[in-house]
């Protein structure tokens, strides 16, 4: 009997363990318990489907490279023909197969790679993005596409920061046009060549800085019909700060006026960087948003919370503000 009862306490133990239990505070919404009800229900459908299409996007990626892999031995193209025949663009075949390249490099974070959207895809399979970096990204749990380039942008070096950083604010088309020049330039087998390339870049120069001007001839031109005007008298700034000055700073600037500081948060029981976008709101204490950044986390410290301040404002290039005495 008692060997029966052991059973059913294992097999009751085990029933509520797959049971769904929503962590969700609906005690502090006033949801009432029929409510609650069905939204865990629903909840419980959305994680069982979610898992589902986890799976199912897995398993496609896997076999499609498979397929690719399988058809190098075919006749040129035949992988294009065939994952078209199927309705696949070239751009989304490319996108699942950088999806299985992160699944392979963290075969333990499925469900998290095929909740990623193409753009962060392609940010982590980035050719100067490594792999220990990439893996760094996701097991911190970063999914919001700018939160990624932001962590890309402060790991990388200057250099390949540019390439990442140009080449995501260049359209497609204009993108084709770069690359075709840089194709000549790494193909070209005599200086008459080289010299070819050369004055079309200079010829795409003199292009680019006459819709320069036609834009800032636009600009001027919206500027006096919204009667917009220019603030005259912008937060004032340590032009050149020494290394003490900008570690002693106790708020920055950056080039769009906005001003980064430290700030308590409710209770004063945690501290984070904030910003306001004018002086006035600053001073004031108005207005001011948290960045949102998985670089600036709360923090329990004013003085940790400051520290990332100072890194931040340096990988941003800010300067200190000037404060009145």
């Amino acid at each position: 009997m008692s060997n029966k009862m052991a059973v059913f306490n294992k097999l009751k133990a085990t029933m509520q363990e797959l049971e769904w239990h929503s962590t969700f505070d609906f005690e502090s919404y006033e949801i009432n318990a029929e409510d609650k009800a069905f939204i865990e229900k629903k909840e419980e459908l959305i994680s069982n489907s979610f898992k589902k299409y986890s799976s199912s996007k897995y398993d496609i990626c896997v076999a499609l490279m498979e397929v690719k892999v399988r058809l190098q031995k075919s006749g040129e193209g035949s992988f294009m023909a065939w994952y078209t025949h199927l309705g696949f663009t070239k751009d989304k075949v490319s996108e699942l197969l950088k999806t299985y390249e992160l699944y392979i490099q963290a075969p333990h974070m499925k469900d998290y790679i095929s909740s990623l959207s193409g753009v962060a895809v392609r940010l982590l399979t980035h050719k100067d993005v490594s792999p220990l970096l990439a893996l760094d990204i996701m097991e911190k749990g970063v999914k919001n596409m700018e939160d990624i380039k932001e962590i890309i942008e402060l790991a990388l070096s200057p250099v390949e920061k540019k390439a990442i950083e140009y080449k995501s604010s260049i359209s497609k088309k204009s993108l084709g046009a770069i690359k075709s020049i840089e194709k000549q330039i790494k193909k070209s087998s005599s200086p008459t060549e080289l010299n070819s390339a050369k004055k079309e870049i200079e010829a795409m120069k003199k292009l680019l800085s006459d819709m320069e001007e036609d834009i800032l001839i636009r600009e001027k031109e919206y500027e006096n019909k919204n009667n917009l005007k220019l603030p005259t008298s912008p937060a004032p700034m340590i032009e050149v700060p020494t290394v003490e000055e900008f570690n002693n700073a106790s708020a920055f600037i950056d080039e769009k006026g906005h001003i980064y500081f430290v700030r308590g948060g409710i209770g004063n029981s945690e501290f984070k960087v904030y910003f306001a976008k004018t002086l006035s709101d600053y001073k004031n204490d108005f207005r001011v948003h948290g960045v949102k950044s998985p670089l600036l986390p709360y923090r329990k410290t004013r003085g940790e919370a400051y520290a990332d301040l100072i890194s931040y404002a340096r990988n941003k290039k800010m300067k200190p503000l000037k404060e009145d005495n």
